[in-house]
C-alpha cells in the first residue's frame, strides 16, 4: 500500500474517532437542566436573586418535567421572599394553588406554602437579631409595611390550605402510604 493511502486512511480514522468522541460527550437535556438548576442554586447562595429568578423562570418556562418545575417553583418562592417581592410571591402562590385545586400533576402547593412559612420565620428572626420586635408599635413605617405584606402572604397560605384540606382527594398525597398518618 502506498504511503499516501496509509496516511489518508489513518487521518480519516483519527477524524472519525474524534467526531464520535465529541458526539458521545455532548450533554443530554437532563445534564443541561441539572446544570442550570445548579447555576440557579449558586446564584441564590451568593444572594444574586435577580439572576437566579431570571434563570429559574426560564427553566420553569422551558421544561415539561414536573420535578424540575417543582424545584424551580420552590426556589422561586425563596427568591421572591428574600427580595421582599410579596406581589410576585403571592402570584406564584395563587398559580400553584389553582394547579393543586385543579389536581394537575406536579402541583406542589404544600412545599411552596412551607417555603412561605419558613420565609416568614426567617424574616421574623432577622428582626429579632436586630433587636426589633415585629409587634412593636413604634417600628419604622418601612418595617411595618414589610411585616404587613408578610402577614398577608401567610394568611393567604392559611386560607388556601384550609380550602385544600377540606377536599380529602386533594390532601390524600400528604398521607404516608404505610402509616396513613400525616407526614
Amino acid at each position: 500500500m502506498p504511503l499516501n493511502v496509509r496516511r489518508l486512511s489513518a487521518s480519516v480514522g483519527l477524524v472519525l474517532v474524534l467526531v464520535f468522541g465529541i458526539l458521545a460527550q455532548s450533554p443530554t437535556p437532563v445534564d443541561v437542566m441539572r446544570s442550570r438548576i445548579s447555576k440557579a442554586k449558586a446564584l441564590v447562595a451568593v444572594k444574586n436573586y435577580a439572576a437566579a429568578i431570571y434563570e429559574l423562570e426560564g427553566i420553569k418556562r422551558e421544561t415539561n418535567d414536573t420535578t424540575v418545575t417543582s424545584v424551580a417553583q420552590v426556589m422561586l418562592m425563596n427568591c421572591y421572599l428574600e427580595q421582599l417581592d410579596y406581589k410576585r410571591a403571592q402570584s406564584l402562590l395563587n398559580e400553584i394553588f389553582n394547579a393543586q385545586k385543579a389536581n394537575k400533576p406536579g402541583a406542589i402547593y404544600f412545599a411552596v406554602a412551607g417555603q412561605v412559612v419558613r420565609g416568614a420565620k426567617n424574616q421574623s428572626d432577622r428582626y429579632k437579631s436586630l433587636g426589633l420586635s415585629v409587634s412593636d408599635r413604634n417600628l419604622p413605617t418601612e418595617a411595618v409595611a414589610d411585616v404587613e405584606k408578610m402577614r398577608e402572604t401567610v394568611e393567604m397560605v392559611v386560607t388556601q390550605s384550609k380550602t385544600l384540606s377540606e377536599n380529602k382527594k386533594l390532601t390524600a398525597g400528604l398521607l404516608s402510604w404505610e402509616t396513613k398518618q400525616p407526614i
